[in-house]
């Protein structure tokens, strides 16, 4: 099972090639407000931060594609844990911006069929494209924006409350620190689990 650490609810970053970018995702709940770091490096692998409610940095996930591993760092213990997933290739996988908007297009036309789709719009400059879901009381609602191959926004009801926001803010082109995607120095392992690659 992986991982302990996630990425915030709704939030996905594909593992889009030559589409660098890092940004803030704000994500709202309980009254709780969070701002934690993203980004994907030009070769698809991708990470996100989690901090706490005073903005302390707690854990980072970082997804390897070039190893195929996913890391976890947990910052309050200064421990990794590295997992070697013999799982399908398409979990590794990664796009072209084209072969990314090809495929995206073929998921909207699902929503379409499926009366999910909200439709096309702009927010901070940058083209959205919306889907929701709905199971009993429950609703959500998620942009992506699709030539960043990322998830814009995420909104998520309870009998029409709204419950948990998550926005992507400051993105900024360009490939992260490469820090951002190594274990930092001082860092004990906890565990390893899984098989190593082959």
């Amino acid at each position: 099972m992986c991982c302990a650490v996630r990425p915030a609810p709704g939030q996905q970053i594909r593992q889009l090639r030559d589409r660098p970018f890092t940004a803030i995702a704000v994500e709202r709940s309980g009254g709780r407000i969070a701002s934690n770091l993203m980004g994907r490096s030009v070769n698809g692998s991708w990470f996100t931060d989690k901090a706490n409610s005073q903005g302390v940095l707690e854990w980072r996930l970082i997804k390897d594609v070039a190893n195929r591993q996913v890391i976890e760092l947990n910052f309050v213990t200064r421990r990794y844990i590295v997992h070697h997933l013999p799982v399908p290739e398409i979990n590794f996988k990664t796009y072209s911006i084209s072969e990314w908007i090809t495929e995206q297009g073929l998921i909207e036309a699902q929503w379409i069929r499926t009366g999910q789709a909200l439709g096309h719009r702009v927010a901070d400059g940058v083209s959205l494209v919306g889907s929701t879901t709905t199971s009993g009381s429950e609703r959500t609602d998620r942009w992506d924006a699709v030539d960043l191959g990322a998830t814009f926004s995420y909104e998520a009801f309870s009998s029409g409350t709204q419950q948990t926001t998550w926005r992507m803010t400051d993105i900024h082109d360009g490939d992260p620190n490469p820090s951002l995607f190594t274990i930092p120095e001082g860092f004990e392992p906890a565990i390893v689990r899984g098989l190593a690659p082959q």
